[in-house]
């Protein structure tokens, strides 16, 4: 309880007090003057602010009576030692903190929006009465004018954000609604200006920083590895927060360390920026937190924006992590998509597990078809092909139906050969029991006189065999029959004592045929039925359980797409999904594992095998993957497999028929087998040894032309000579012949210039030989990349003479034994000459450039490897002068 002297009595209370000590006083005026005094604005404010009155200072009474106005007030403050700023920030504070609370407390939107009207000019200016609009702001939440919306995200003539920091302190909920509003300003406006939108500028460097992780670009640029646990990719760690592996990424410029057997898990650091774009574009509701539908839309398009910009379109590697992205997202949602989405989502997930496994199998590839067709073709057009299937169904039941009735009357093709190799056999035991070949020939009037008067239906051995190469015997019953007239014609013309021994020895043999012969026919026969039927039974069940892989119709559509609509084209991002370097790699290994294993050993051709056309048309949508994305899904493709012929000229889509280049890479690759097993070992090889050496002539360029684009053969070529080129593989000795002819195909085939990644591959492939590499193998794997750099314009700064350098360079630390030192300088001259046949520029016009900053560092890391007088001598030959090091190196 205060006492009586700390206790400011105002108002009412203070008038009831006055009269009190009115009463009580002898002296009036001496009673109202202290009293003035003791209730004086002066003497309040000093107690309340916890300072001293004038009046009990050393200066004596002061007998002014202070006065109410602001001035004095001011000044009476400023007497007891607070600042103006003080005093207006205690107020403005107080008042701010009332604001707020009285905010808070309001449910009502149009004082809310009188409120927001009224401060909005001040805002801007007075950085004390932000606080104001932020509480404003955070009340209204979904009611916020899209007028303030818009106004939050005004530019500035630089294109930044012209109010950062009113946008900076606004919570995620309201910077959500401030995207969105700006995304549909912006781009029903400018035509999908994607860059200035501030959703853009916001997740553009999280963006980047996923496709450029290290570990990620690292794996995206190797779209050929060797083995199925290379190319399988643990992709839960990839979405991963954390890695429980303490492993880094190995240095992509040592090639040799990076050979080396790791059974480590590589460490990702994707997964942070993964959860940062669901943080920013997601609404949390209790536990569950879901990417809000027109957020979601803006990134994919900004991420189909980028895929149809990619320079590479279809062996991008890293170039195509973007692709990456889109499922990761679309697995890590966290919480529901909208329904549209859903066939995506699952052909996200199954390509998913293809890539953990490393391989499509067919139950995948049943699936992935499956979602395609959903994805990608019409209500009318599913309709049309359902009533082609059951036409098919149709025509198939009728079919096997009149089969069934001709295998009712007839024998069976297979029944009949296995019927003709065991009446051969029963021939050859009759012949056997027939030592003098009484038998064996037909029985003619010369020999024996008047016998065609006798015997109406001659028979014999010779005959019956006759009887099986034309394939009359239809059962054994009528081969038995034959056999029974042949010993009856013999007893019928044999007759009286001259005739004796015919007669017995008819019935001899006649015996054995019916004793032993004939019953083991049967039995044998009998027996094949029974496992002929039980393997077609066992064929049959293999038939009903393999997957129906059929590939979609082509077409070419267009869709209309609604400004206002919050759900991005699904086609395009399917093709995204294929799109993505993991994807593309484990089903161009499909395709290699399939040519290889069921083409070439003559179990099918390419058109009609159950899986090679699916698997075509999937690469040829992921191929046509820019297209659509540069279209924003208005108009998108149904390419077929390029392997048969369309009657449909409205389906025919800009890319080359691979009917065409097909038969040419078979050849390719029968080629490459049968020069294996020329040079391997076994019957080619000792034949090849007495006959003239097997010539393979190799396939020019003019076999390719008339297609206008071939990046799928080409890629498949390129993943065929990164195989062949793999150790243990059996081809080492074959690499001779091999090589030069694959190489030429592909330089056919990829006429401008060869895709970086696969010059990675293949120089990776070729370093796990070691120095076990043969001098010729290396001669000519020198020679060929040496034409690959005549081949390809401006040779001199491109990937191609990056890696021939950096192969020799790779070389060159194996030892003397594969590369000695003056093959190693003969080789970099020989390269330079290469490089600049079709490159005007020379290497020392070059040397100091930017631009060819990488390639000098491969050749500084040859030359280091020399002796110094060598290195020097070299440099002068090539006019080089060294110079100082430039600011500024472009990134890789």
């Amino acid at each position: 309880m205060s006492s009586k002297k700390d206790t400011l009595t105002i108002g009412p209370a203070a008038k009831r007090e006055l009269r009190r000590t009115l009463k009580r006083s002898t002296d009036p005026a001496s009673t109202i003057h202290t009293f003035q005094r003791d209730h004086s604005l002066h003497t309040m404010m000093a107690r309340a602010l916890g300072t001293t009155p004038r009046h009990e200072t050393d200066e004596g009474y002061n007998d002014t009576v202070e006065s109410l106005d602001t001035d004095s007030v001011m000044t009476f403050l400023s007497h007891l030692g607070l600042s103006q700023y003080e005093i207006h920030k205690r107020i403005s504070d107080t008042l701010l903190q009332t604001l707020e609370e009285e905010i808070r407390k309001s449910n009502s939107t149009e004082p809310l929006l009188h409120l927001l009207q009224a401060c909005w000019p001040y805002v801007t200016v007075v950085p004390e009465l932000r606080p104001v609009l932020w509480s404003l702001l955070r009340q209204l939440g979904d009611r916020t004018p899209v007028a303030v919306l818009q106004a939050l995200g005004e530019r500035a003539p630089d294109g930044t954000c012209k109010h950062a920091e009113l946008f900076q302190q606004l919570d995620g909920h309201l910077k959500r609604l401030c995207w969105e509003t700006d995304w549909d300003t912006i781009v029903n406006s400018r035509d999908a200006s994607y860059e200035t939108t501030l959703l853009y500028q916001t997740i553009h460097p999280i963006v980047e920083q996923y496709c450029r992780n290290d570990t990620l670009v690292a794996q995206a640029n190797l779209p050929f590895v060797a083995t199925t646990r290379e190319r399988s990719v643990l992709t839960s760690q990839r979405r991963a927060l954390t890695s429980s592996s303490s492993s880094t990424a190995a240095p992509t410029n040592n090639f040799l360390r990076h050979n080396k057997t790791d059974k480590a898990t590589p460490t990702y650091a994707t997964g942070k920026q993964i959860a940062k774009l669901r943080t920013l574009l997601s609404d949390r509701t209790g536990s569950s937190v879901s990417y809000r539908p027109k957020l979601l839309h803006a990134l994919l398009s900004i991420l189909m924006t980028q895929h149809a910009l990619c320079p590479v379109p279809f062996l991008g590697g890293a170039q195509h992590l973007h692709c990456t992205l889109v499922a990761d997202l679309l697995l890590s949602a966290g919480g529901s998509l909208p329904s549209a989405y859903h066939s995506v989502v699952i052909l996200a997930g199954i390509l998913d597990e293809c890539v953990q496994q490393g391989a499509v199998s067919d139950e995948a590839l049943v699936k992935i078809q499956t979602h395609l067709v959903t994805i990608f073709q019409s209500k009318a057009d599913e309709n049309v092909k359902e009533e082609e299937e059951e036409s098919e169904r149709v025509k198939e039941t009728k079919k096997d139906e009149s089969s069934n009735k001709k295998e009712d009357v007839v024998t069976t093709n297979a029944e009949i050969r296995q019927l003709n190799r065991l009446l051969t056999a029963g021939l050859n035991a009759m012949k056997e029991a027939d030592p003098q070949n009484l038998f064996l020939n037909p029985v003619t009037d010369a020999i024996a006189p008047g016998y065609s008067k006798i015997i109406r239906k001659p028979m014999c051995i010779l005959t019956m065999q006759e009887n099986i190469a034309k394939n009359r015997y239809n059962n054994i019953a009528e081969w038995e029959s034959d056999v029974n007239l042949m010993f009856k014609n013999c007893i019928d013309y044999n007759r009286g004592s001259a005739g004796q021994w015919f007669r017995g020895e008819a019935q001899r043999q006649g015996t054995i045929f019916r004793d032993e012969i004939l019953p083991q026919a049967k039995r044998l026969f009998q027996q094949e039925i029974v496992k002929r039927s039980v393997l077609e039974a066992e064929a049959g069940k293999r038939r009903a359980e393999e997957p129906l892989v059929k590939p979609m119709k082509a077409s070419s559509k267009k869709r209309k797409i609604d400004p206002t609509d919050s759900l991005p084209s699904m086609p395009a991002l399917a093709s995204m999904l294929l799109s993505d370097p993991f994807v593309v790699r484990v089903l161009l290994a499909r395709v290699l594992r399939d040519l290889r294993h069921g083409v070439l050993p003559g179990n099918s051709i390419p058109a009609v095998h159950a899986v090679i056309p699916s698997v075509l048309q999937i690469l040829n949508i992921a191929r046509s993957s820019t297209q659509v994305c540069a279209s924003r899904g208005r108009k998108y493709y149904v390419p077929d497999a390029g392997i048969e012929s369309s009657k449909d000229a409205a389906a025919i889509v800009s890319y080359a028929s691979l009917r065409q280049i097909l038969p040419l890479l078979l050849r390719l690759l029968t080629q490459a087998e049968l020069q294996k097993r020329v040079t391997q070992g076994g019957e080619l090889c000792a034949a090849a040894q007495v006959s003239p050496r097997l010539e393979i002539k190799p396939i020019s360029a003019e076999h390719w032309k008339g297609v206008d684009d071939v990046q799928v053969v080409a890629a498949v070529v390129s993943g065929a000579i990164v195989l062949f080129c793999q150790p243990g593989s059996g081809y080492e000795a074959a690499m001779v012949s091999i090589f030069p002819h694959l190489a030429a195909s592909l330089q056919a085939l990829s006429s401008a210039k060869l895709e970086p990644v696969f010059l990675k591959c293949l120089l990776q492939m070729i370093l796990r030989h070691r120095a076990k590499l043969q001098k010729s193998v290396r001669d000519v794997i020198v020679q060929c990349w040496m034409d690959w750099m005549r081949g390809t314009p401006e040779a001199m700064t491109s990937a191609t003479h990056e890696y021939y350098v950096k192969l020799l360079a790779e070389w060159s630390l194996l030892g003397n034994l594969l590369l000695p030192r003056d093959t190693l300088v003969e080789f970099l001259g020989s390269g330079t000459d290469a490089a600049s046949v079709s490159d005007k520029r020379s290497l020392a016009s070059l040397w100091n450039d930017k631009q060819f900053h990488y390639i000098r560092t491969e050749y500084e890391r040859v030359l280091k490897i020399l002796p110094d007088n060598r290195a020097a001598e070299w440099k002068r030959a090539m006019k080089i002068e060294d110079a100082a090091p430039e600011v500024g190196i472009p990134a890789a």
